[in-house]
């Protein structure tokens, strides 16, 4: 970055951010204190911290994740991020309504992964409204019994993109184009091992805690990242293409024949 340390770069993206946040030693106190204006205000029914904060695995730069809801049916989810006096915040604004609609489908929607955060949350406000948002989300956490055909359409669909985009990078002739056809299979591998893992969507860094329920899938991420790093330093495609087939199959196979899509 030119010379600009990482740290710069933070102090840069999160301008006015104070020493304790800097450095992740934000007090309970402190953080209730700059979250006033959700919990005094009406309109929120019940608010959450979550992240790293409420999990005390704070450090350099954590932000400190607030889950707000409201009953309001036209609002689904909206986030924002902002530094308020010196606290860098990711402010999530929910609507009861549209946290219903995530649970009830919650095998198949890309928004699953927010029922992961808010299971492992401290109530700031609407103590009893918080724990039943709370027990609802651990519950379907815990049971995934009925979800196996939203399940497997997504087993599916991730093992069809994989399928179509090995065949592109094995027979690329160009380097740059193979980079970018392996770069774009990376989110697949990790969705698609998180699912068998655990039965879950999830995204980012919440896939971790999926795959890592189970060794297998954890054992395959790690063959997959070692061949990606061969390959970006000495162009072994057959090793990537090897591990890709091994995952396939250890997933259900891939997927051409009879696939079918609708929007």
């Amino acid at each position: 970055m030119d010379g600009l340390s990482f740290e710069d770069f933070l102090d840069r993206t999160m301008a006015g951010i104070g020493p304790q946040a800097v450095r992740g030693i934000l007090r309970l106190e402190t953080i209730k204190d700059v979250l006033s204006f959700v919990t005094d205000d009406e309109r929120f029914v019940s608010v959450l911290l979550g992240g790293s904060y409420a999990n005390h695995r704070a450090r350099n730069y954590s932000d400190v994740d607030v889950y707000a809801f409201v009953v309001n049916e036209h609002i689904r989810w909206r986030r924002q991020f902002e530094v308020i006096q010196g606290v860098p915040v990711e402010l999530n604004i929910l609507s009861i309504s549209f946290l219903d609609q995530i649970m009830k489908n919650a095998q198949t929607t890309r928004y699953a992964a927010i029922l992961r955060a808010l299971s492992e949350t401290m109530i700031l406000k609407g103590e009893e409204l918080s724990l039943s948002i709370r027990h609802r989300v651990n519950s379907i956490l815990e049971d995934h019994i009925g979800g196996a055909p939203g399940v497997e359409r997504l087993s599916r669909k991730l093992r069809f993109s994989l399928t179509t985009k090995l065949i592109d990078f094995h027979q690329e002739p160009e380097s740059l184009k193979a980079h970018i056809i392996l770069c774009s299979m990376v989110g697949d591998v990790s969705s698609l091992l998180n699912l068998v893992a655990q039965g879950w969507v999830s995204n980012s860094k919440h896939m971790v805690v999926g795959i890592n329920q189970d060794q297998r899938c954890v054992s395959l991420l790690n063959q997959f990242f070692e061949c990606y790093t061969s390959y970006i330093c000495a162009g072994d495609k057959a090793a990537i293409t090897d591990t890709l087939v091994l995952i396939l199959t250890a997933c259900g196979g891939g997927v051409w024949s009879g696939f079918e899509e609708s929007f």
